[in-house]
This record gives structure tokens, C-alpha cells and sequence, in this order.
């Protein structure tokens, strides 16, 4: 419903984050689309990335991409996305202290497979919609693109209302 609140959890990781973290498996489907949208919109944190925990890829798949251009994201701003592991040097870099991190994931295999330093600050992402123990499928494999780049797109917006006051 259109009513949706926020989970407790997920709340309290959105007002204590400066940096705003999508995670999914690949890096260039679900977690780019979050990232390249929450960073055409200017979500109001000090850094937006995203990163994948299982598959190396390096570049922004179509569909991602046609959907962001659909959105009013400069084709240019998913064309630059470079796709990066967990475990990327300049990603921890950017990542800077995990304290001060939100990490999204689109899955709960996603959660589980965080650095232990990290687990604390991960939140399945479709807790921002008050959906709990919901993931966010690979679309890859099922084919639901439209599907998880609307659920994406509504978490977007949802901490973009969540953090008006910022």
C-alpha cells in the first residue's frame, strides 16, 4: 500500500549514515540502479556507491540503463558507473568507517554475505517500504526488470522523504 512506513531498523540507519551503500550481487542491475538514481536525485548524504558480492562485471547492463534514462539520468552518468566487488580497495575506500554507512541490500543473501564489520549496518532494502524478509529478486534470472527497478525506485524516494530535514 502507498502507506508504507519504514521499519524501526531501517529508520535508524538512514539518520545515522552519511554514506548510502547499495549491494547486490553483480553491480550493474538492482544496486547501480539505486546508486545512479539516489545520485541524479541528490539524496542529501556525503557519498552514494554500490557494490556487488559475488560477480565481476564492468559495465552498466542495458536494462538498467534504459530504465534510469527513463527516470531523467543522463545516459553519460550510467555509461561512467564502474561496477565493483565488496572487496575493492577504493570501494572500502570510499565506504570509509562502516559506522557511518547504510548498507542496502536487495537480498538476504546479500546480507549474510557482508564483511562482519559491515552486518550491523545492513538493512534488506524493502524494510524503507515496511516489507520485511522480502528480497529484491535478480531480475537476470527471473526476467522481472520493471518490477525491481519500480521497488528500487520507491526506497529511492522513500529516504530521499526520509531525509527532507537533513
Amino acid at each position: 500500500s502507498m502507506s508504507a512506513e519504514p521499519t524501526q531498523c531501517a529508520r535508524d540507519l538512514i539518520a545515522t549514515s552519511s554514506v548510502l551503500v547499495f549491494v547486490c550481487s553483480g553491480n550493474v542491475l538492482r544496486s547501480a540502479f539505486g546508486d545512479l538514481l539516489a545520485r541524479h536525485l541528490q539524496l542529501p548524504f556525503e557519498r552514494i556507491v554500490s557494490c556487488a558480492t559475488t560477480y565481476q562485471n564492468h559495465r552498466i547492463f542495458p536494462e538498467s540503463r534504459a530504465a534510469l534514462i527513463e527516470r531523467g539520468v543522463p545516459a553519460g552518468m550510467c555509461d561512467a558507473h564502474v561496477p565493483r566487488l565488496t572487496g575493492d580497495p577504493s570501494f572500502v575506500r570510499d565506504v570509509g568507517d562502516p559506522s557511518k554507512a547504510v548498507f542496502l541490500c536487495m537480498t538476504s543473501s546479500h546480507m549474510r554475505s557482508m564483511p562482519k564489520a559491515w552486518q550491523p549496518r545492513s538493512v534488506l532494502i524493502l524494510e524503507l517500504l515496511g516489507r520485511c524478509n522480502e528480497d529484491i529478486a535478480d531480475p537476470y534470472f527471473d526476467g522481472n526488470y520493471e518490477e525491481a527497478f519500480r521497488d528500487i525506485d520507491a526506497c529511492v524516494r522513500m529516504i530521499r522523504s526520509m531525509s527532507g530535514k537533513r
